[in-house]
């Protein structure tokens, strides 16, 4: 490996710069840390204290937390400091690996064109942690493909690793893992890939344990909706518009990249390319995100490294590089705009901004958690500071209060283990995450609302049955059952078996719940 130069160090720490400059946290992340924090304080890696519920899509990401805060007791600083340093050695490998100095800076500058990169190397989400282990793992499979010491559980073991980050990277690391598999040797290949994906095998027997299901609760309440395929493929479309409108080359990367990698470029690389088709029509198969382009850091990432790495002109490739670089900086809200007034410039108008519900997530959580905005700080230290003296104030495992949410992050870290927060939009509810969501009109990704079932509040607060849905009464006892009862029970091991197989599905009246009487406002 060759030592880095000059420019690559200026281009590396202009890169940081601008990452620490526009560096936020989004509501979202706080769900995972009101989880943190219950772990951290004895009650166990849940939501709400009294049942076990994985809330995270990101279990590699929380694992990764947990010692930092337990240490620091603060999670804006905890979060931040990881994703810097994340994305520091993130950009110092693609560097290190990129195959000519030329190719680097250009790979840089691509870096630094990317709004959505930039703005998820923090954000607080798994995203810079996902940058990291992608970058290594192409570094690796690479090694691999020259026939270098690299074993194929390493393969497995940073596959499985990245899995563990978000489930739905598999799509995107199927074809390349199937490529390893039919090389020479293929059932040593097989086996080495096995053995280095048990730490994912020993996370899934965990939550399937502690759990009761492999899967976290937040797929039930986004990916089981109910809703017609045609619509989510529809929001899809709408999340790509939004990113070519505002962010565009992004995508301009990503494409770029699939289509050399299959005119000029290994087996590797184009299972590489077809990975990153894959993981494309994923996203706009479950209708993208709410949050402008969060799911194209990931592919672009993967973009940049096979663009540093293919057999191509290195001045055409630099020159290419620097004019989308160029041309970004006319973008309105591109990186190097980012000002303290960041969010001021959407206060008011946000539903000319998003028609669709996509929203720029920084934009909107800039006035509490933008670092830039001097706001900012005299609040998110505030938070913190009541949050760690009720702890010590009065430390216990009883529930005091009972509340209906909707935007649960901040709300729910800041609430304390003490109130049991009930999730409309079910990310958190075990119950509303298996019925059907609302068939809304103003349809926006990631929000599914479920009608609240006759009675279940008071069920909740009274500890007693009050629902009016008889059938969904039972549904309900078998969750608790598995939620709440004690883990290596028959009974409980029964519930799960009914529950993960669909036995308890006949019990959800579906037309009444998809389509409630009432409308409840956002």
């Amino acid at each position: 490996m060759r030592a880095l130069g000059k420019i690559s160090w200026i281009l590396i720490g202009f890169y940081l710069l601008l990452v620490v400059l526009n560096a936020w946290m989004s509501d979202d992340i706080y769900i995972s840390f009101r989880s943190i924090y219950n772990f951290t304080h004895g009650y166990g890696l849940r939501w709400n204290i009294t049942e076990r519920v994985q809330v995270f899509t990101h279990p590699l990401w929380v694992i990764l937390l947990v010692p930092f805060y337990w240490i620091s007791h603060h999670a804006f600083l905890t979060v931040m400091g990881i994703s810097v340093a994340l994305s520091a050695a993130t950009a110092y490998l693609l560097v290190k690996h990129a195959a000519t100095p030329k190719l680097a800076h250009a790979a840089l500058l691509l870096l630094i064109s990317s709004k959505a990169f930039i703005d998820y190397s923090t954000s607080g989400l798994e995203n810079p942690l996902a940058h990291f282990l992608m970058i290594f793992l192409f570094i690796q499979m690479d090694r691999w493909r020259r026939q270098e010491e690299v074993s194929t559980w390493l393969l497995g073991l940073l596959g499985g690793l990245l899995v563990m980050v978000r489930l739905d990277f598999a799509v995107l690391l199927l074809p390349i893992f199937v490529w390893v598999i039919a090389q020479r040797s293929h059932w040593a290949n097989f086996k080495g890939l096995l053995l280095g994906s048990i730490p994912f095998v020993l996370w899934e027997f965990f939550s399937l344990v502690y759990y009761g299901s492999f899967v976290p609760n937040t797929f039930y309440a986004k990916a089981q909706t109910g809703l017609p395929a045609t619509s989510m493929l529809m929001q899809g479309a709408y999340y790509f518009l939004d990113s070519l409108q505002n962010d565009w080359p992004t995508l301009l990367c990503i494409s770029g990249a699939i289509l050399l990698c299959f005119r000029k470029s290994n087996w590797l690389y184009k299972c590489w390319a077809i990975g990153l088709l894959f993981y494309l029509f994923y996203i706009a198969s479950v209708g993208g995100d709410f949050m402008s382009g969060r799911f194209f850091s990931v592919p672009f990432i993967v973009a940049v490294m096979l663009v540093s790495q293919l057999q191509l002109p290195e001045k055409v490739v630099f020159r290419a590089s620097l004019l989308v670089f160029l041309l970004s900086l006319f973008q309105t809200y591109h990186p190097l705009h980012t000002r303290p007034s960041y969010y001021d410039d959407r206060k008011g108008n946000e539903h000319a901004l998003y028609p669709h519900g996509i929203v720029d997530e920084k934009g909107i959580a800039w006035e509490r958690s933008g670092f830039l905005d001097l706001r900012f700080w005299d609040p998110v230290f505030k938070i913190e500071q009541q949050v760690k003296q009720e702890a010590c104030a009065n430390p216990s495992d009883t529930i005091e209060d009972w509340q209906v949410q909707v935007a649960i992050g901040m709300r729910g870290y800041q609430a304390g283990p003490k109130v049991y927060i009930v999730d409309q939009l079910a990310l958190s509810d075990p119950l509303l995450a298996r019925l059907p969501a609302e068939r809304r009109d103003n349809l926006r990704v990631g929000h599914y609302f479920r009608k609240l079932p006759e009675g279940y509040l008071e069920s909740l607060k009274s500890g007693t049955d009050q629902f009016t849905d008889r059938p969904l009464a039972t549904y309900y006892e078998k969750i608790q059952l598995i939620t709440q009862g004690e883990l290596w029970s028959k009974e409980r091991w029964n519930a799960i078996y009914e529950l993960n197989t669909g036995q308890l599905d006949k019990l959800i009246n579906t037309s009444y719940y998809e389509q409630p009487p009432e409308v409840y406002p956002h």
